[in-house]
């Protein structure tokens, strides 16, 4: 379901589930920024911190491979919902749940920084394998496997944030070629198991067959964006992606409302290429990029400015890695906020309302908390609204409530919108 701005609303029950896991991961990261911000550079590679990371490495090896067990039962109806499977797949997904509790929570943060995104993929897959085996086990399997897919979806936003880790190291051999899934969701379970030069070929294939097109805009237009989305993140590279823009454009009977964005994309991509190396800090050039992104949502529409928010976030994702004062982590959540606001498309609906979360925390009463507050408070209730008016949820408001005084805002009854404060400059 979808608002009247035209993004899905948070609704249906898999959403309201996730939103519990999101306000509780980043109120858990709360807690540890204020040590985190007082250790030094050289503890990130201490031996303790060494030894954190092969764990880390090793756990996810082991969801990866429970994954790759599971999913050609997660992406067919039949198999998933034929009877002789049942105990098959039972164990499939107790196996997944267990890869998932193995991986430590805070070993990644120890590669990554400080980024709630970390903690926030694991307690939601977490979370995920626990709906779909209780789901499963009581018989509503359409309800598990659509909360096993939407795994895959996080696993892309999360592997393709930024160019770290490791790649092309996991075998393919349970997943036939010849299985029948959509590309796209093929390659999210490349890029879930970090096989990254696989799901960019196979997007390009994709993409260079018109024939295609016409049959299903919806997956041309998914897999352009998720194209991009490993181009500009994960392999830093304008001039194949731009490349592969021209030859996309030049196909015949292209829908007018994709040539347009792609047309506008690969104007991005060609502004990139021209860039020279500048030695400015991650916030300056984040914030110059916003500004040319949100120049071209005024005047070319709401998706236009997404190339460069792609690369808004992988600046922002690599520079939280070194940012040290709390300040500093505020400004970079409430962009990374903003920035996944437009990238919502890409399966990201929550994480906006994450970053906005650990920036109030972040900050306190702050001109940058009371800024992400109105984020916060705007994207909860577009979320909440629907056809039927705007109900928000009794755990939701008070969510709200409590972050509206965090931010140094005056709370005298039940959600009450917040007052307007100054505008960032």
């Amino acid at each position: 379901m979808k608002n009247h701005h035209g993004k899905p609303t948070k609704n249906s029950g898999l959403k309201s589930v996730m939103r519990a896991v999101a306000s509780m991961v980043v109120a858990l990261a709360a807690v540890s920024l204020t040590h985190c911000a007082s250790q030094s550079k050289s503890s990130a590679t201490s031996a303790t911190d060494k030894a954190e990371s092969k764990t880390w490495a090793k756990g996810m090896r082991g969801m990866a491979e429970s994954l790759q067990r599971l999913m050609p039962y997660v992406f067919s109806r039949d198999e998933f919902n034929d009877p002789n499977n049942r105990a098959a797949i039972h164990d499939r997904i107790a196996n997944f749940a267990a890869g998932v509790a193995e991986v430590p929570k805070h070993a990644g943060e120890a590669m990554l920084g400080k980024d709630p995104l970390v903690q926030f993929s694991i307690a939601r897959l977490t979370s995920n394998a626990h709906h779909a085996q209780q789901a499963f086990d009581e018989g509503h399997l359409e309800f598990s496997r659509t909360v096993l897919r939407e795994s895959m979806g996080l696993c892309f936003s999360c592997h393709s944030s930024q160019q770290f880790g490791p790649q092309d190291n996991f075998s393919t051999s349970s997943l036939s070629p010849n299985f029948r899934i959509y590309p796209t969701e093929r390659a999210d379970y490349y890029v879930a198991t970090r096989q990254f030069d696989k799901a960019v070929d196979l997007l390009e294939g994709v993409l260079k067959s018109p024939a295609q097109l016409l049959d299903d805009p919806h997956e041309q237009v998914d897999s352009l964006r998720k194209y991009l989305s490993l181009e500009v993140r994960v392999k830093n590279d304008p001039n194949r992606a731009a490349g592969l823009l021209e030859k996309f454009l030049s196909q015949k009977d292209l829908p007018y409302f994709i040539a347009a964005d792609a047309e506008v994309w690969l104007k991005s991509l060609r502004d990139w290429q021209r860039e020279k190396p500048s030695t400015t800090s991650a916030l300056v050039r984040a914030q110059a990029l916003t500004r040319k992104a949100r120049n071209l949502q005024a005047t070319g529409g709401y998706q236009s400015g997404y190339v460069d928010f792609l690369r808004v976030t992988s600046i922002l994702h690599e520079g939280l890695r070194s940012a040290a004062s709390l300040k500093d982590k505020s400004h970079y959540y409430e962009m990374l906020g903003q920035s996944y606001d437009t990238l919502s498309e890409m399966g990201t609906w929550d994480l906006p309302e994450v970053y906005f979360e650990a920036c109030i925390r972040a900050s306190p009463k702050s001109e940058e908390s009371k800024r992400c507050y109105r984020e916060f408070e705007r994207a909860i209730v577009l979320g909440f609204s629907g056809s039927a008016g705007v109900f928000i949820p009794k755990e939701e408001r008070e969510r709200m409530n409590d972050l509206k005084a965090l931010a140094g805002f005056s709370v005298s009854n039940d959600f009450a919108p917040a007052e307007k404060s100054p505008e960032k400059h």
